[in-house]
């Protein structure tokens, strides 16, 4: 008797936390409604002064065929590019519109900038990640400057040393 007594005690206990359980996530259904349906206290916010950022849509990436670098000790790095535009400008037609048969795409200055900042460093630094990040955002800085609120980042398709 004593068993049975304590199996109704359980099945009592599991019922009350159920029913616990069940009535906890009906709250946060209903809040997670009264947020979506309301504003979630969007207007707070806009009365407290705190500014919302609006971010555009990247653009269009630029994919240009790789090329080989000559970088110092007499080694080489053939290097592919992914140009990242900003989400206000159309594909291709960067400084110059290209032909159809043209390879760079009118990004014929973004691979001199290649050539000019990776042909100054030497193997060991590009074989580090580090090393590679710096000369990264050193080519993005340079492309940044060249093609004024045009490239937004640049992407390695290749990156191949020997």
């Amino acid at each position: 008797m004593a068993k049975k007594k304590a199996e109704g005690d359980e099945a009592k206990g599991g019922k009350g936390k159920t029913f616990a359980i069940y009535a906890l996530a009906a709250i946060g259904v209903l809040g997670g409604l009264k947020g979506f349906v309301l504003g979630g206290g969007k207007a707070s916010a806009e009365s407290a002064g705190v500014s919302t950022t609006t971010t555009t849509k990247p653009g269009p990436i630029v994919t240009l065929a790789p090329i080989t670098v000559n970088i110092t000790g007499d080694r080489f790095l053939k290097v592919g590019l992914g140009l990242q535009l900003w989400g206000k400008h159309s594909e291709g037609g960067g400084h110059g519109a290209p032909d159809s048969d043209d390879p760079t795409k009118g990004y014929a200055r973004a691979l001199d900038l290649t050539i000019e900042t990776f042909g100054g460093h030497s193997y060991e630094e590009l074989s580090t990640p580090e090393g590679r990040k710096k000369a990264k955002e050193e080519l993005v800085e340079k492309l940044k400057h060249a093609y004024h609120e045009e490239v937004e980042g640049v992407y390695f398709t290749e990156f191949v040393m020997q």
